[in-house]
């Protein structure tokens, strides 16, 4: 049996920690369309397995934001691991 929980905490959209939906993977394929909504909304769904959380679905512009942040992180490690090296640009003085 798969643990189901769904707790909602207060939304703000911009706060992932504060709209959060937790539910169970064997409840989530009955109410799908519930879910895709509350991700409309901005929520992020963590999807459970015996309690434990396996996946999470989130709104696709945050998806976006992260991957995004993920790419700057790291094209900056690149620099920094450059000019470690030594390779990297010259400045001058």
């Amino acid at each position: 049996m798969l643990y189901i929980s769904i707790t909602i905490a207060a939304a703000h959209k911009t706060d992932l920690r504060a709209s959060e939906v937790e539910i169970g993977i064997a409840e989530v394929r009955s109410r799908l369309g519930e879910v895709v909504n509350r991700v409309h909304e901005g929520y992020v769904v963590y999807l459970t397995r015996n309690g434990t959380p396996t996946a999470a679905i989130l709104p696709i512009d945050e998806l976006r934001r992260l991957v995004e942040a993920e790419e700057g992180l790291e094209d900056l490690r690149a620099v920094v691991a450059a000019e470690r090296c030594g390779s990297g640009s010259p400045t001058s003085a």
